[in-house]
This record gives C-alpha cells, structure tokens and sequence, in this order.
C-alpha cells in the first residue's frame, strides 16, 4: 500500500519500481481505478479489460477480457487456472491499483465484494500466481472497510508513505527530463528548485 497526497510523485515511484521488479522476473501489470466502470454489473468485466491492456504484460494477461465476474477473477488468477489455459503456472504476477480511493465513491456492494476478493486471494496466497497486490491512493486507503468486513485486506503495517523527493531524486528527475528533451540545467538551478520546491514533485516537476 503506497499512500500520499495527490501529485505527490506515487506513480513516477511506481514505475520505477514495476521497472525493478521486471528485471527480477516478475510480471507486473498498472491500471489505475479511474478508468474503471463503478457499478456492479461492468465493474469485474472493466477490470479484467484493463488489465488486459497494459502492454507490458498482455502476453500474460490479454485473456483477462474473459473476466465478468468475482469467480472469474479468482478462477483466472489461481493456479489451477492457469494450469487450465495452458500457461506457466510458476508465473509471479503483481497487480498495481492506482487511485484506489476511488473505490468509496463506487457502488455500495463493490465496496464490500473487492476487498472480499483481495482478502480471499491473501488469505490464500499459494494457490494463486498473484505475489502481491498494490494499491496506491491518498491517505483514505489507510481506512479502507465495508459495511459487513471491519477488517482491509491489506497489511497496514506495509503501508509505504509517500515523501516528497530528496535532493538527489530531484537532480535524477532532472537528468531524465535533460536526456528526453536534449537540453541542459545548471547544477545550481536544480538545488534552486529544490530549495523553492521542498522536493514536492508537482511542482519540482
């Protein structure tokens, strides 16, 4: 769980961990929650599009369009499933769930019927080629419940706040913006910025 104000920096975090990730052979898959149908009957059929979509690992999970259901989710992700379609069941799949917040404005039996899905998953983790599941938000995700669970399906105490950037990851940011665009900052614009912006990444950026 990644946790922060809005522009904050969570997803260019994000990336560069999903980046880390693959080159240890994971397969790691991004959509973010405001691109996703919020009521009850498109909600599950929206995810596994979106899912499917994101390029980086659509060899993987392109048939995840075949999702209209919780069942379907569980049964696409488990092992057993995989097994089923043919695919390699060793697979080390995470999900990452940005804007996750969004899940309070959705529908009522939403609220309830995904974090039950994630908790089952959790709760069972061997049985699935899900590692992990990460969703990133604002500080609300901290107090993600239901009207029938008290309980979030993910581990509070591996909540990662997310800082403002240090001076260092601020002189990074700038280095990849100078390699894209082919142009140069002065060392001491940089710590200009920095000093001005504190390193929050809206505006640094």
């Amino acid at each position: 769980m990644l946790y922060g104000t809005r522009a904050s920096g969570k997803s260019t975090r994000v990336m560069r961990a999903i980046s880390v990730l693959e080159e240890s052979s994971y397969v790691c898959n991004y959509l973010s929650f405001e691109q996703i149908i919020d009521y009850a009957g498109g909600f599950w059929n929206s995810l596994g599009t979106n899912i499917s979509i994101y390029k980086r690992s659509s060899e993987y999970l392109e048939s995840c369009t075949d999702i209209k259901t919780a069942e379907d989710f569980l049964r696409y992700f488990s092992i057993t499933g995989w097994k089923e379609k043919e695919k390699n069941p060793d697979a080390r799949i995470i999900l990452f769930f940005d804007e996750f917040d969004r899940i309070y404005k959705m529908d009522e039996r939403l609220r309830t019927d995904f974090p039950g899905i994630l908790r089952a998953i959790r709760n069972n983790i061997d049985s699935y080629v899900i590692q992990a599941i990460v969703v990133i938000g604002t500080f609300s995700i901290l107090h993600l419940d239901s009207s029938t669970q008290p309980t979030s399906p993910f581990n509070i105490r591996d909540s990662v706040r997310n800082p403002n950037f240090d001076l260092e990851q601020v002189r990074v940011l700038f280095r990849e913006f100078e390699e894209e665009n082919k142009m140069k900052f002065e060392s001491g614009i940089i710590e200009d910025i920095f000093e001005q912006t504190n390193g929050y990444v809206k505006m640094a950026r």
